[in-house]
């Protein structure tokens, strides 16, 4: 299975909660524009080239409220909770580099960018709005 249909099926159906909840978009790289990349900032300048500061995250930072479960939640709000567990996973256990990049004031371009253990980048992209 290719990175880009397991970061589609990880993300298919999941929303950012912030004052608007906003889908996940898997990006595709441009092959080229990974060759030369040594880091995660160096794909996010890619992305985002007038980006000139950005806040940077730890995935558990990021996604970690979303993984929570608290005895007063609904079966669905249980399974969704389970479903950012399992995108957390992914982002912490099977790639060697990550960064979450926050980019932008009130509605907040927020990227979480990686490589896999065997070398290929992966990028994946949402929204917060923060008032």
């Amino acid at each position: 299975m290719s990175i880009q249909t397991q970061l589609s099926q990880l993300t298919d159906g999941l929303y950012v909660i912030s004052e608007s909840d906003y889908p996940f978009e898997v990006l595709t790289l441009d092959p080229e524009m990974t060759v030369a990349a040594l880091t995660p900032e160096d794909i996010l300048l890619q992305l985002a080239p007038l980006a000139v500061a950005w806040q940077n995250r730890t995935p558990d930072e990021f996604l970690g409220r979303m993984c929570r479960i608290a005895d007063w939640m609904t079966e669905e709000e249980c399974a969704t909770a389970n479903r950012f567990a399992a995108l957390l996973s992914f982002v912490n256990n099977d790639s060697d580099t990550v960064g979450v990049f926050k980019v932008g004031i009130i509605k907040i371009e927020c990227y979480i960018i990686g490589r896999t253990c065997a070398g290929e980048w992966w990028a994946i992209k949402t929204h917060t709005v923060e008032t």
